[in-house]
């Protein structure tokens, strides 16, 4: 095998069979001068790899580095075909510079499962707080202030909440009627999304919502003002009063 014909993937394990020995063939863009001059000496029938940590290959001592010549009595490729079951016992010939050729045995194992990453339902619940008077057209810049401030709200709430003061707010407060398609495709977020930021702010008090699916109308929506109920909330304000007039 030539190391143009083992360029490969550096992020393809070798092993696609039921045993797994955490062997990865290492991409020829990461070579370095003297992996070249090592594999030069040594001939076409290696395979420069990557060891997996707490794998089968890490565990009898083979390092990242190492240039594997057989694995009973077979090349790595030629091996990895055979998909050997788990449990199997396998003899790997393999050089690494530091430590000469080596003979060691390893056992295969199953491939260990992919870590799924933490699902984004943990987020911090929200306190719940009254919705307050509703926000007017002349009082949105303060209302946006507030909203800005809320860091505990998500990216989405905020940008629904922003959307919803800024263009569709009449002079009593009240929107216009949208339904949850028109702002899916307003947005450009999921109607999940959509839904979920409803309900933060209803939840913290920012919104007063009023469904129209059993009338078969669209959805009202009214920008209202938090209701400071816990001394020290520097988040839920009450409803600014107007400036005196000079």
């Amino acid at each position: 095998m030539t190391a143009t014909e083992g360029a490969g993937n550096y992020a393809a394990d070798f092993s696609a069979g039921a045993g797994w020995h955490g062997l990865m063939l290492r991409n020829q863009r990461r070579y370095r001068p003297e992996d070249w001059k090592v594999y030069s000496d040594l001939g076409a029938d290696v395979i420069l790899v990557d060891v997996i940590p707490a794998s089968p290959a890490a565990k009898v001592g083979i390092k990242s580095g190492a240039w594997v010549a057989l694995c009973n009595q077979r090349t790595l490729e030629a091996f990895d075909a055979e998909r050997e079951p788990v449990g199997t016992a396998v003899v790997v010939k393999y050089f690494h510079p530091r430590t000469g050729w080596q003979h060691v045995t390893l056992t295969l194992t199953a491939r260990p499962k992919a870590k799924r990453a933490p699902r984004r339902g943990n987020r911090a619940r929200i306190a719940f707080v009254e919705a307050g008077a509703i926000v007017t057209r002349t009082e949105r810049p303060r209302w946006l202030g507030l909203l800005c401030y809320a860091s505990f709200l998500s990216p989405a709430a905020r940008l629904l909440g922003t959307f919803l003061v800024n263009v569709a707010v009449r002079n009593d407060g009240w929107t216009q009627q949208w339904s949850l398609g028109r702002l899916v495709r307003d947005l450009g977020i999921s109607r999940a999304t959509v839904q979920r930021s409803i309900r933060e702010l209803q939840q913290a008090g920012f919104l007063r919502f009023s469904s129209g699916r059993h009338v078969r109308q669209n959805n009202s929506y009214a920008m209202t003002w938090p209701i400071q109920r816990e001394r020290g909330n520097v988040f839920h304000l009450p409803r600014p009063t107007a400036e005196p007039s000079p």
